[in-house]
């Protein structure tokens, strides 16, 4: 989740960088794996190496020049630049499982991979357009990881994973693992999202309350919301003027918004307008917060949203031309 507001086209160190106002990538589970629309919600042309197969996560650098992919097979983690979507070449030392979850440093100096099989979390240094894997954390997460995050500032990478304490919270600066809030998450750690100024980190899982909010300063937990997700909690993105909370959840009615401040329901009864078609994996802000994606199961995989005053969340109808499969993950560039 970038928290860097979009231009138009640009450079970055001579680079030309294409920031149009929907440009959006969707990762998905059946070939091409990856779906890329242009402005207007036109689809780009595939990468000529394409993922191959599953692709599980997304992550987009806050300049939007690169992309990362989470893939089920080998190798597993993939770098392209956005313009061009020219694949880097792979890291020698590959991750030892699925990937699950990918990020970015915000200076594009580290490049972490949530994954299946122990370490369970791979951490590249990065150099030019080379992934060099560094020595794993002397203490790793405790089961499978299925998200890693770093916070705005770039001190501090959150893991998420299947066995207690389900998070594990890294200081950047010398990899020492952050003690354990004194109130962990109830299961699962699904997904992590941090707020754009880094003060607090909403945990995602996958039972009651299927969200937990922490106060970065102490690790306090925050009063659950009135109205909890009611469901697996998938994904979670902050918007970018860090006042909404979205989330994707396995269950009817798959998209929620909350409010940052309190934590109250800004979705229900018929806001949003028409709900995703089934279980919701992935959600995405636009730059300018005027809308939202869904990525999801069962056709038509991608569910668009405009938010306008209020807020009232308004489906739009469906793309002309719709991801291939069922989608995991959706990423504006920022």
């Amino acid at each position: 989740m970038s928290m860097i507001p979009r231009g138009l086209i640009g450079a970055v160190c001579g680079v030309p960088v294409v920031q149009p106002g929907n440009y959006l990538f969707v990762g998905h589970a059946t070939s091409p794996f990856l779906t890329r629309y242009l402005d207007n919600f036109s689809v780009g042309s595939a990468p000529s190496s394409a993922p191959p197969s599953t692709v599980n996560e997304i992550a987009i650098t806050n300049d939007g020049t690169l992309i990362a992919l989470a893939d089920t097979a080998s190798p597993r983690v993939l770098v392209y630049t956005v313009e061009g979507m020219s694949k880097w070449a792979d890291p020698a030392t590959l991750p030892t499982g699925t990937a699950n979850g990918v990020s970015w440093a915000p200076d594009k100096s580290l490049l972490a991979v949530a994954h299946n099989t122990s370490p369970y979390i791979t951490i590249y240094s990065v150099s030019g357009t080379t992934l060099t894997k560094i020595s794993n954390p002397s203490v790793l997460p405790t089961g499978n990881a299925n998200y890693a995050a770093f916070s705005p500032d770039g001190s501090k990478l959150v893991v998420c994973h299947a066995t207690s304490p389900y998070i594990t919270i890294y200081n950047t600066s010398d990899w020492s693992r952050v003690a354990d809030p004194s109130t962990l998450p109830a299961s699962t750690g699904q997904c992590a999202a941090w707020s754009p100024s880094g003060a607090e980190l909403s945990i995602g899982h996958a039972s009651s309350p299927y969200i937990t909010v922490y106060t970065v300063s102490g690790w306090s937990k925050r009063t659950n919301p009135a109205t909890l997700p009611g469901s697996t909690v998938n994904d979670v993105a902050y918007s970018h003027d860090g006042t909404k909370i979205a989330i994707a959840q396995g269950g009817s009615p798959f998209l929620r918004v909350y409010n940052q401040s309190d934590l109250s329901l800004l979705t229900s009864g018929s806001n949003p307008s028409g709900l995703p078609s089934s279980a919701a994996h992935g959600v995405s802000w636009s730059a300018d917060d005027s809308l939202i994606a869904v990525a999801h199961f069962i056709t038509p995989f991608l569910a668009l949203y405009d938010v306008t005053a209020g807020p009232t969340f308004t489906k739009r109808a469906d793309l002309a031309s719709l991801p291939a499969g069922n989608s995991n993950t959706a990423e504006f560039v920022p």
